[in-house]
C-alpha cells in the first residue's frame, strides 16, 4: 500500500524504490509470471513513468503486458489492466496512434470475454473518453513507441 500511496502524493522516486522492492519480493515468493508480481511491476513502471522516465515505462509495462497475455491469457484481469494502463501511458506522451491501436485491441478484447457491466469493460470505456494528463508533459521524455 506504501508505493501506490507514494505515487498517489507525489513522491515517485520513493513510490519507485518501494515498487523495487515489492517487485523483488512478489518475484522471490510468488514467481516472476504471477498476477501479484506483474502487478507490482506495472505499479513500477507507472512511478517511473509519472517522473518522465517514460521510455523505461513503456518498454516495462510493455513486457509485463507481453508475459500476463502468455501467461494468463489477453482476456485475463492482469492482462486488460496492463494494456489499458499501456494505452494511458501512449497518450499521456502524446503517442495517440499507439495509443488508440492499445485501446482497439483492450476493447476487442474485453468484448469478447467479458460480460457486460464488468467492471474492466468499464475502465476500458473511461479511458476512452479520457484525455491526455496535461501534468505529464512537463515531465515527458517523448519516448518513441515500441
Amino acid at each position: 500500500m506504501l508505493a501506490p500511496l507514494a505515487a498517489l502524493t507525489g513522491h515517485a522516486d520513493q513510490a519507485v524504490t518501494t515498487y523495487r522492492d515489492l517487485v523483488d519480493l512478489a518475484t522471490a515468493e510468488l514467481g516472476a509470471s504471477h498476477e501479484r508480481t506483474l502487478y507490482a511491476r506495472a505499479g513500477m513502471a507507472e512511478a517511473h513513468h509519472r517522473v518522465g522516465r517514460c521510455e523505461k515505462a513503456i518498454r516495462d509495462l510493455a513486457d509485463v503486458y507481453t508475459t500476463a497475455a502468455q501467461r494468463h491469457g489477453p482476456e485475463a484481469p492482469v492482462s486488460l489492466k496492463t494494456l489499458t494502463q499501456l494505452t494511458c501511458l501512449y497518450r499521456d506522451c502524446g503517442w495517440h496512434d499507439v495509443a488508440h491501436r492499445c485501446l482497439t485491441a483492450a476493447t476487442t478484447i474485453a468484448a469478447r470475454y467479458l460480460p457486460k457491466g464488468d467492471p474492466i469493460r468499464a475502465r476500458i470505456t473511461d479511458i476512452a473518453q479520457t484525455p491526455a494528463g496535461e501534468n505529464h508533459r512537463a515531465v515527458c521524455t517523448e519516448a518513441t513507441p515500441s
